[in-house]
């Protein structure tokens, strides 16, 4: 019945997840606009550049071309990634262009 409960008051906090992570999957969507995500390579097997089977363009692949990676200095210089797998995966990209 309406009203029979007791209220409860207790704080609370609205969280809604939005997120362009270094695996977020870029594409030119139906109306020919870049999009990103929400598909995701994750961790495994991760953007092109990672070198473990990811063939999508993602947000690292990406800034890897733009130059905000050091390929020879990633992790550290822990992990090399590799720039033309970058620009394979973001082929199809530059064939469709977002804007004529």
């Amino acid at each position: 019945m309406e009203g029979s409960g007791l209220p409860i008051k207790t704080s609370t906090i609205e969280l809604i997840e939005i997120g362009a992570g270094g695996g977020s999957i870029a594409y030119i969507d139906e109306l020919g606009l870049l999009k990103v995500g929400p598909r995701s390579s994750s961790a495994v097997p991760g953007p092109a550049c990672y070198g473990r089977g990811g063939k999508e363009p993602t947000v690292t692949d990406a800034d890897l071309i733009l130059g905000y990676l050091n390929a020879d200095f990633f992790l550290g210089g822990a992990m090399r990634i590799d720039r033309a797998a970058s620009e394979k995966a973001m082929q199809p990209l530059m064939r469709k262009r977002a804007c004529p």
